[in-house]
């Protein structure tokens, strides 16, 4: 894996400017870890020297050491976060921090230890505060006082902002370095500035405690989350029960849910004032966090808070739009869509759009089954104009429909006659153009059953997912293949602006995990949990969110560790691959049907674009990358095939445990079917070929499933000894096979992929081959914005690993 590192370049790396752009991959951006691989210091074993300029460190200076910072005030003796999560209130912002051992006890006694060894020697922390729009450094304050354990800093609130008005905010990223650019010890977190977030200056209903959830968990059925578009730190969670218990049920974390702190509310009566007090049958469906309001869609209709940025000291209050000719049963079929925007600093002409899709077909009392409205919503419109066909109404089932704000247009996903296709048309005045701006384009697959569509916050990146995932680079005008699942369908989607990540869940729990634009995704794992929600925090670290009735907000927080899991997830299947060379570093292994074991039925290859750009892995030895996927019917009983670079050389199998190869080799067709026939001759022989006779060189049915390779020709996976000396086998390529023809020993060798006798091969994440530094120092989220005869160049260096 590619990983971004703060380290000093080497002098003898070249440096490399580049107009700009981003670097991308799983590896791009990894930045969800707290703390960085840098040196940390004992007394004990120190044993290097500081001058004005320069430290000295000896070789023997390995471990891992990492800032843990915080605004609240902690008792010196108790357990610190590891993760930072800083906040900004009304008045100064003060920071505590200390350094401590990611490999040892982080106890008072070390935190004194460190603290007087850095500040003894002329160095102290220093703090790098910034978003896309903004970027300031402060420095701690280099004081020794009796008992001292931290580094602390007082920071003016003026000195980061003047503003204090109620209204979206980008959440800050905070960086923090043992003195700023020498990157020791480099930790990031993140500031919050609750004075001015609108949702927490609310009280979204009754305030109701832990127990009372705790009570509702075993009839809860689903969970959602919505985060605030500039502050992903803060979110609403909201619990769908099943039909047994009635009523809204919304959490609301200004952490990350890493604190505990989740206030819950019981927001049932707010919305039972708009129905008359006629609240039978009221359920969540889903909500939605805008920047400026709180969007509920249940069960009896849709609901819209007042504007955020206006608090009043009461209860949130909230409208509900009326759209006619829909009932109950229709809304829970329904969902609510939003294109997700940071409208901090906004211009005039910037707003949000919502959309609500009734997924099924119009009736004579409908206007339309979808409709989008901009804030503050009053005004509702038909998602889609009907199109004239030879003087026929075309009825279509909207499944979703997005606006694309850089293109100015709506983009409907559509279902026609069971096939889906999505169409976009340009809005002028808010309103659609009957004309669309793209032909309409169609998903080629009509297996294919569409579930939802998103846009990565930040970039244009247009995700069509359900039981496949396509994704558009032009706003909707041609789609790409990126996921196929067999039996399974996409249902939740969690996406992160700072490390451009995309997570799937599926309906079986699945999670699949890709980057903005990335045309390769990885399987993570499968979630252990029933009810479960994905969510990724400001800083792009992953999350499962479980209810659990024995914690304290009654909340369970799992942190998913990707990299790890991408490269331990083995996706390699139980089948026999047969190996032919096409140059001594490229192969193609074929994918044979199964011979036996439980995949002996299956007659579908195995091989997807999900193992394009992974490894093939064999035991004890060799490895080789994926570069390309084929699926065809030709050779017989081969299913695909993949094309691999050799990274490590796959080894031979041995004399001693494939005794056959040291005898020549004759093939033979075989009559009435496709095989051919392996056949043993002895090496020993004078003018005429012998069958060999010694017991010690024969087939052993331990050979099915080996692969007899012959350079130049093909390829022949053995699939039944017929006796001693004659074995059944497949060819690879039967247009190169010669026939009644003997190879010696020393013509061909046998390669071992197959699964009798244990499979040992598997497909994975290939490791970390190259570290990218990026040289400028640029924040990971940094806006440039450029005229069109304006460039802007940065420069990043590429260093090989263990080199």
């Amino acid at each position: 894996m590619h990983k971004l590192v703060g380290q000093n370049p080497s002098p003898h790396t070249p440096t490399q400017r580049v107009s700009w752009s981003r670097v991308r991959g799983f590896e791009q951006a990894e930045r969800t870890e707290y703390q960085l691989r840098e040196p940390s210091f004992n007394r004990h074993f120190y044993k290097g020297y500081f001058n004005d300029k320069t430290i000295f460190l000896s070789p023997s200076v390995k471990e891992n050491s990492s800032f843990s910072c915080y605004t609240e005030p902690l008792d010196d003796a108790s357990p610190k976060p590891k993760v930072i999560k800083l906040y900004l209130g009304s008045q100064n912002l003060k920071i505590s921090c200390h350094l401590y051992n990611v490999n040892e006890e982080d106890t008072l006694e070390n935190r004194k230890k460190l603290l007087l060894l850095y500040t003894s020697s002329g160095l102290a922390p220093t703090i790098q505060i910034f978003n896309s729009t903004y970027s300031g450094i402060f420095y701690f304050r280099m004081k020794l006082e009796e008992n001292q354990s931290t580094w602390t800093i007082d920071i003016p609130r003026r000195n980061i902002t003047y503003n204090t008005d109620i209204a979206p905010i980008e959440e800050w990223f905070v960086r923090f370095t043992m003195h700023h650019r020498l990157n020791m010890f480099a930790t990031e977190g993140t500031l919050l500035d609750v004075f001015r977030e609108p949702l927490l200056q609310w009280h979204l209903g009754k305030p109701i405690n832990s127990t009372e959830i705790a009570a509702l968990i075993p009839d809860v059925i689903n969970i959602t989350v919505s985060k605030c578009p500039c502050a992903n730190d803060v979110a609403v969670i909201a619990l769908i029960c099943n039909d047994t218990v009635h009523g809204i049920y919304l959490g609301v974390t200004y952490s990350g849910f890493i604190s505990r702190e989740t206030q819950w509310f019981n927001m049932t009566n707010s919305l039972c004032s708009l129905l008359d007090d006629d609240c039978a049958g009221l359920s969540l469906v889903n909500i939605i966090l805008t920047n400026n309001h709180l969007i509920i869609l249940t069960t009896l209709g849709l609901f819209i808070s007042q504007d955020l940025r206006y608090p009043t000291g009461r209860i949130l209050n909230f409208t509900k739009p009326s759209f006619c000719g829909f009932e109950r049963d229709d809304y829970f079929s329904a969902n609510v869509w939003y294109n997700v925007q940071c409208l901090a600093n906004a211009e005039s002409y910037e707003v949000d759009y919502i959309s609500l899709s009734f997924n099924k077909d119009k009736t004579l009392s409908q206007v339309s089954t979808c409709f989008y409205s901009n804030d503050p919503y009053i005004e509702w419109y038909s998602c889609l104009p009907h199109r004239i066909h030879g003087g026929k109404t075309l009825s279509r089932r909207v499944v979703a429909f997005l606006i694309d704000y850089q293109q100015n247009t709506g983009i409907g996903l559509i279902t026609v006659q069971n096939k889906a296709m999505v169409s976009v048309y340009k809005i002028t005045d808010h309103k659609l153009n009957r004309q669309t701006k793209f032909p309409v384009f169609w998903f080629p697959d009509p297996k294919f059953l569409p579930f939802g569509m998103f846009f990565h916050p930040g970039s244009h990146f247009l995700y069509v997912y359900g039981s496949q995932v396509w994704f558009s680079d032009d706003g909707g005008n041609t789609f790409m293949l990126l996921i196929t699942l067999e039996n399974e369908i996409i249902i939740k989607t969690n996406m992160c602006v700072y490390s451009h990540s995309v997570a799937f869940v599926t309906d079986k729990g699945n999670i699949f995990f890709t980057k903005a634009g990335l045309e390769r995704y990885a399987k993570l794992t499968t979630s252990a949990h029933d009810v479960f929600n994905l969510y990724y925090d400001h800083l792009g670290s992953l999350n499962i969110i479980s209810l659990n009735e024995s914690i304290s907000d009654s909340l369970e927080v799992h942190l998913l560790d990707v990299i790890t899991l991408i490269q331990e997830d083995d996706i390699g299947f139980d089948g026999p691959l047969s190996p032919q060379y096409i140059t001594e570093q490229q192969m193609v292994f074929f994918e044979h049907i199964p011979l036996n074991g439980k995949s002996r039925s299956v007659q579908k290859s195995r091989f997807y674009g999900l193992h394009k750009g992974k490894v093939l892995q064999y035991r004890p030895r060799g490895s080789a990358t994926i570069v390309n996927v084929f699926h065809h019917e030709y050779p017989p009983q081969y299913l695909s095939s993949v094309i691999v670079d050799v990274l490590e050389k796959f080894p031979f199998g041995s004399e001693e445990k494939n005794s056959f190869i040291r005898n020549s080799l004759r093939i033979l067709k075989v009559s009435d079917t496709t095989r051919v026939k392996l056949q043993l001759v002895s090496e020993y022989y004078n003018s005429s070929e012998q069958v060999v006779s010694s017991s010690l060189n024969e087939f052993k049915p331990s050979d099915i499933e080996k692969t007899v390779v012959i350079p130049g020709f093909s390829s022949f996976l053995i699939v039944e000894v017929l006796d001693s000396l004659n074995a059944l086998a497949d060819a690879t390529m039967p247009e190169r096979v010669q026939f009644n023809k003997s190879f010696a020993s020393d013509m061909w060798f046998v390669y071992d992929f197959g699964t009798k006798n244990g499979r040992r091969w598997k497909i994975i994440v290939d490791t970390c081959r190259y570290w990218v530094r990026e040289l400028d120092n640029l924040p990971l989220n940094a806006i440039k914005y450029l005229d069109l005869t304006q460039t802007f160049n940065f420069g990043f260096r590429v260093t090989p690993v263990n080199t």
